[in-house]
Parts: C-alpha cells; sequence; structure tokens
C-alpha cells in the first residue's frame, strides 16, 4: 500500500510548474515507524522548519499542516511498519527569482517500511572513502540526486556507504547518513563545515549523555580510524549501523561493538 497526499489532498497531483520538480526548490524528512507511531515527528518537523527558513520558505503554517496530514495518512494505512516523506517545496513558478506564485507545496508521501536486514547489524558492512560531490553538504533539499549517485556507485563496487572527506582530509558524514566513531572511551561525532546533523544523530549523542560517555563533536582525521574501537553510520533507516571495514581494511578488529548495539537500543528511548 502507497498513499500520497498533495497539500492535504489524497492521490491529488504536483504541478508542472511546482518549484520542487522544477528545481529541486525544497526540503524533505524521511521519518519511520515504530509499532505504528510516527518516530520522533517532533524533532523531523524541528529539522524541516530549520530548513526551510534557511531556503526563504517560510515554514507556517505548512509545517504544521505537514504534521496533521502525515498522522491522516498513517491512520488510513491502519497497523504494520511506514515510511513516510514529508516535503515542502517553495510553491508554483519559474525562473531565476526564489519566488512563489502561491503558498509553499506540501507532499506526505507514505509505504511500507522495509527495515535492513537483521544480518547486516549482526555482521556489519564494509564502507568506502571519497571527497563530496558539489552541492550534496549544506541544507537537506530536494536536490538530492548528486548524494543518490554517490550512494549507488559505492553499492556498485560492493561498498554500504560512501564516507566523505572534506578538502583538509577531516572525516564528515556519509552520502545519506551521519558517522560516529568509539576511540578511547569516547564517542566522537564528527560533521563536515555544512553538514547535516541528522534526527538519528542528534537522538544518538542523547542517548550517550544519558549513558554518561563523553561526547566530542570535533574534527576526524581519516589517520584516527586506525585507533577507533567501533566505527558506525546512523540514519532514520540503518538506525545505529556498525561498520567493520573501511576500503577493504578492518575497523574496529573487523566486528560489531558492544557501544553500537547498545546505542541501537537506546535511540527509541530518548525521542
Amino acid at each position: 500500500m502507497r498513499l500520497a497526499l498533495v497539500n492535504g489532498v489524497p492521490g491529488a497531483a504536483l504541478s508542472p510548474w511546482d518549484r520542487g520538480l522544477l528545481y529541486g526548490d525544497g526540503c524533505f524528512e524521511t521519518i519511520r515507524t515504530y509499532d505504528g507511531h510516527l518516530f520522533a515527528l517532533d524533532l523531523h518537523l524541528k529539522v524541516l522548519r530549520e530548513t526551510a527558513r534557511s531556503l526563504g520558505i517560510a515554514p507556517e503554517p505548512s509545517a504544521s499542516l505537514l504534521e496533521q496530514e502525515a498522522r491522516q495518512a498513517l491512520a488510513v494505512a491502519g497497523p504494520g511498519e511506514w515510511l513516510v516523506r514529508l516535503l515542502l517545496t517553495r510553491g508554483e513558478g519559474a525562473g531565476v527569482p526564489l519566488q512563489a506564485e502561491g503558498s509553499p507545496t506540501r507532499v506526505v508521501l507514505l509505504e511500507p517500511l522495509v527495515p535492513l536486514p537483521e544480518s547486516l547489524h549482526e555482521r556489519g558492512v564494509e564502507v568506502e572513502l571519497g571527497q563530496a560531490p558539489g552541492g550534496t553538504l549544506g541544507p537537506k533539499t530536494m536536490a538530492y540526486l548528486p548524494n543518490l549517485l554517490a550512494l549507488q556507485g559505492a553499492r556498485a563496487r560492493g561498498a554500504a556507504e560512501v564516507l566523505w572527506l572534506d578538502q583538509e582530509g577531516f572525516l564528515g558524514q556519509g552520502s545519506s547518513c551521519n558517522v560516529l566513531l568509539w576511540r578511547a572511551g569516547v564517542l566522537h561525532a564528527p560533521l563536515a563545515p555544512g553538514g547535516r546533523a541528522g534526527v538519528t544523530r542528534v537522538l544518538a549523542l542523547r542517548a550517550a549523555d544519558r549513558m554518561g560517555w563523553p561526547v566530542d563533536e570535533g574534527k576526524v582525521l581519516l589517520g584516527d580510524l586506525q585507533g577507533t574501537a567501533e566505527l558506525m553510520l546512523c540514519s532514520t533507516i540503518r538506525e545505529i549501523l556498525p561498520v567493520v571495514a573501511v576500503g577493504g581494511k578492518a575497523v574496529g578488529g573487523g566486528r560489531p561493538g558492544e557501544v553500537g548495539r547498545c546505542l541501537r537500543g537506546l535511540l527509541r528511548q530518548v525521542a
């Protein structure tokens, strides 16, 4: 079952003049359910509002309406676990000026959640390294194709993700996730300049604080991976996913660790 609401209307079409379609001029958030409930909805809406403001899109009342419409779509969908995407575009309009002819466009997309196989959490994944392509950092906009191309390329080469280094060689984030490291008793949460701090990263750091673990959000050099006990990806669908190899070289002893398992278990308790 799949549902789509455009400005609150089920099955309505998006205008071909919508700036989200023409230019990727909009922002989005992806939310999953646990036990049929939208997880960390308030946090996702907060990020959506902040991104909209950074783009010059007035987030209200659209963000509040998106919340109502997401709950409406979930009620129609019924029991099960779902993936919900909330999209907010500038609205209709063409041309260079960042203006719309009317109000922002709201879109709610709902589809069945397909979680990662549990075996991936049990054995971990391999990732590769690369430089962030232009346009992939900054606000999380609907112009997401460079991120998807980078991720597809990594998967074609047998990696689960590509971790991006900035121009100075510091570890920033993945093409579609944030990165966490457990090193010498400290949870490191690097972020590239202009990078995106996702909701799962926020919740993971809250969980670490709850556990009394030291947290460092400073820069992490590529060479620091040598002494890393655990390397983890974090995102809405991945949750906390252990990385056991980077570019063919084992990291963290080549096996998932207890910190990642603990963080994954704590996530739902700190939303």
